[in-house]
């Protein structure tokens, strides 16, 4: 046995038209709404303006975020990750050279020109310049490995 019986063929063209009805009485005629147009209050007013697309606030937001994102992913990032790699990498293996300390020598005044004589002087980690303030001596890797060096 196929297909809807009589009395099911009844139930469902009758629904079928309820809702045709149902679905023509929600039609607004031309007299509709009946109500006159209430202006809105002070706060329906501010969400329709900020809610509206293409408003210079939308605008501007979008381009600080894009320029934000910019500026964190292409600028910021990859500067830490330069600066993390010089100091922990570099600068570290470069414990072993000697490093270069420029040192102001003599300063002379002459009647026209002022003349200074600069020098460049290498100094080991443990060893500092005279007229630099020494700090309180700590034992560090040179010194222990000079200690390791004379037993």
């Amino acid at each position: 046995m196929t297909g809807y019986t009589a009395d099911e063929k009844l139930r469902v063209e009758q629904i079928s038209n309820l809702r045709r009805k149902w679905l023509k009485d929600q039609e607004l005629s031309p007299r509709e709404p009946v109500l006159p147009k209430t202006a809105p209050g002070p706060v329906a007013k501010f969400w329709a303006g900020f809610l509206e697309p293409k408003t210079l606030w939308r605008l501007y937001t979008y381009k600080v975020y894009t320029g934000g994102v910019f500026a964190l992913t292409r600028l910021l990032i990859p500067a830490w990750v330069v600066h993390y790699y010089v100091k922990y990498h570099v600068a570290v293996s470069s414990i072993n050279s000697t490093p270069i300390i420029l040192s102001f020598h003599s300063c002379s005044n002459v009647v026209v020109r002022k003349t200074c004589s600069w020098s460049v002087r290498g100094f080991w980690p443990n060893q500092t310049p005279p007229g630099f303030f020494q700090p309180p001596h700590r034992p560090n890797w040179f010194d222990l490995k000079h200690q390791a060096s004379q037993l």
